[in-house]
């Protein structure tokens, strides 16, 4: 009587006879079950025929909205990601005019835990075990990170880039290390390495600054510095040295 009302369910009902198949449980019918299994076979493969340019056009259309979806969520996602950056810029740009630096050290403790956090990255804050300071711990593709961050008024130099591997290297086997100093490392640091395999990822205020200036995406850094360090040995090279060589 009204079948624009239900032409959704009909749809539905249609598409399921047509994709029917063998009807088999007619053969038990007694009497005429092979009648009636023969004769519904006949009419399923004529109707599933008739159907197949309607059932093509359905599952496009449901394809193309199940895009769009995927879509739309994308776009709010990168949305409240881009917001979420501008506020972690403002807030860090606060940091910097920080003349106390404990307090400034605390602050960026704090900063950096929100910034993993930004980017879903499953992330512990500092710690300490067997009077062992760690500045904090992450998972990224099913790999274990240690954290140090330091933020100090002259470069890193190897002893101390040494001292947190040793950490690092008492840990599980799949355990790494990134190490985060704002005013950047020595060329000895970075060079020195005292041992054959190296277990720490080196970052400074520049790879924070492309973060948050959207030129690269925190976990797409570590991993393209993961992979680096995998094929040459190189603990530390520049996001912008990935983004733009």
């Amino acid at each position: 009587m009204n079948p624009q009302l239900y032409s959704e369910e009909l749809l539905e009902v249609a598409v399921a006879v047509a994709k029917l198949g063998d009807p088999t449980w007619l053969l038990k019918v007694q009497g005429n079950g092979k009648e009636l299994h023969d004769e519904a076979v006949e009419r399923v493969r004529d109707f599933a025929a008739r159907m197949k340019p309607i059932i093509e056009n359905d599952e496009a259309n449901r394809a193309a909205e199940t895009r769009k979806i995927a879509a739309e969520k994308r776009q709010q996602t990168e949305a409240a990601m881009a917001a979420a950056v501008v506020n972690l810029k403002s807030e860090f740009g606060k940091i910097t005019q920080m003349t106390d630096a404990q307090s400034r050290g605390y602050a960026f403790e704090k900063f950096l835990t929100k910034l993993f956090q930004t980017f879903d990255i499953t992330t512990r804050g500092s710690y300490k075990i067997n009077d062992e300071q760690i500045d904090g711990a992450f998972t990224l593709d099913n790999m274990d990170y240690l954290l140090e961050a330091k933020w100090q008024s002259k470069p890193i130099d190897a002893p101390e880039v040494v001292i947190f591997s040793d950490k690092v290297d008492n840990k599980l086997d799949n355990t790494l290390g990134v190490f985060i100093s704002m005013s950047g490392f020595t060329k000895r640091a970075i060079n020195n390495n005292h041992r054959h395999r190296p277990n720490v990822l080196l970052m400074d205020g520049s790879d924070l600054a492309a973060i948050l200036d959207r030129a690269i995406d925190l976990p797409e850094l570590i991993a393209k510095k993961k992979i680096h360090a995998a094929q040459t040995g190189e603990i530390m090279i520049s996001a912008f040295q990935l983004v733009y060589s």
